[in-house]
């Protein structure tokens, strides 16, 4: 992009004129077009800085590769004259060197509007092997063949401030605190609760910008329910998983494929997912501990599929990576996988595939101000993807977010399917 473009239309008209004079006895008319537009825009390979821990796992270093960034599609607005990319590129892409590539209609010709040293534009002459500028905004001009009109375009490539894996925990007190046992939170309207016991009555804490404050309000709770779905209340009652409809009714005996006696009778966590081709079917979890031992059920909700049991998660030597047992244990569905603690929080569990197999995390460990000694607790998720967790005997409730599941949906086209929990 050497070649400044002073006198683009003295040269593209005189150009016209040589081509529109020569003639031989075999002339061969030439059509030129007066229309002209962007109708492609795609990136080529870009440089990516990473930012990772060295060996001795506290001092941040930084390394560069490189990525193809030919799948981030980019959508051109012909009113408004914009380009740009809804799936943000990942955090460290480095924007000032990037090659791109722009096809337009009727061979238009393509030219960068840029800012010279003294702040005037400057036409400089597009080519797909130089590297431009996109730490800010850049205009782009098209000009028909003979140079007698332009459409101007203003590209914008959007990047990630954040990656997609970073989360740290929050910690937000509870207003007045003189003690809560037995907590747990409750959604109700959108909204998210936290109650507990308090000299053997219940105090509900609703969440405001800086704290959790004490309300008057009365949250009804059914001690047979475990977990819900749209249609069904489930819960274990005498020793036998029920279910019963969402709005009352009788409650009726679960298929179980083994004996109900492995059914868990203390921690009990419930999980349901809405399958994504078909929302009315859920993917159904009920994990908790029985006899020192955690214990892992699931089943299919399918009213169309009367057939459906609930399966045991036998242990087998194939079952290298399984749950041990966490007193008081809690898991909840967050993102892709379902996240598991307990015990002296001293570890978080990740599971990416329903419950089967289970990892150490160290995206989502704990604070060392959570606390370490075995104690009752409550753990959600909320409406915007954010994980609560608050222990008996803590004047705390924790929160944090997972950074890729604060983008807004298209900006996880691509990056969602590379994403991992760790």
């Amino acid at each position: 992009m050497k070649k400044l473009f002073s006198k683009v239309v003295i040269i593209m008209a005189a150009v016209f004129s040589l081509t529109s004079c020569l003639s031989d006895n075999n002339e061969i008319d030439t059509t030129y077009y007066t229309d002209t537009a962007i109708t492609s825009f795609s990136l080529g390979t870009l440089n990516l800085t990473n930012h990772t821990k060295a060996k001795d796992g506290v001092t941040d270093s930084t390394y560069t590769t490189t990525f193809s960034a030919s799948s981030y599609n980019f959508d051109i607005d012909q009113y408004a004259k914009t380009i740009n990319n809804t799936d943000s590129l990942p955090k460290g892409t480095d924007l000032k060197h990037v090659l791109a590539t722009i096809n337009t209609t009727n061979s238009g010709t393509v030219l960068l509007v840029l800012k010279s040293k003294d702040n005037k534009d400057s036409l400089v002459y597009y080519s797909s092997s130089d590297s431009i500028d996109f730490t800010n905004p850049v205009r782009v001009r098209v000009y028909n063949m003979i140079a007698s009109a332009y459409r101007e375009y203003t590209i914008k490539v959007n990047a990630h401030n954040e990656s997609e894996n970073e989360f740290s925990w929050k910690a937000t007190s509870i207003d007045n605190y003189t003690g809560l046992e037995s907590r747990r939170f409750a959604s109700e309207n959108g909204q998210l609760f936290l109650t507990g016991l308090h000299d053997g009555m219940t105090d509900v804490f609703g969440k405001d910008v800086t704290s959790w404050k004490k309300v008057d309000k009365a949250l009804a709770k059914d001690e047979n329910v475990i977990g819900t779905t749209k249609k069904y209340r489930y819960g274990i009652i005498d020793g036998k998983l029920m279910r019963a409809a969402i709005n009352g009714g009788e409650w009726t005996e679960e298929t179980l494929d083994d004996d109900a006696s492995l059914l868990p009778n203390e921690s009990v966590s419930f999980i349901a997912a809405p399958m994504n081709n078909d929302p009315s079917v859920y993917n159904l979890l009920v994990m908790g501990n029985s006899n020192g031992k955690t214990v892992i059920w699931s089943k299919v909700e399918d009213d169309g599929d009367k057939t459906q049991t609930w399966m045991y998660y036998n242990e087998d030597e194939y079952q290298q990576k399984r749950l041990p047992y966490l007193e008081n244990m809690k898991a909840v569905l967050y993102g892709d996988s379902i996240i598991a603690t307990g015990g002296d929080f001293s570890q978080v569990y990740t599971s990416p595939d329903w419950g089967l197999t289970w990892n150490k995390s160290t995206l989502f460990k704990l604070p060392t101000d959570f606390g370490s000694s075995a104690a009752k607790f409550d753990m959600t998720v909320d409406k915007d993807n954010y994980i609560y967790i608050s222990r008996d005997g803590a004047s705390t409730v924790w929160s944090g977010r997972l950074s890729q599941l604060g983008w807004k949906e298209d900006q996880k086209t691509f990056t969602k399917g590379a994403a991992r929990r760790k």
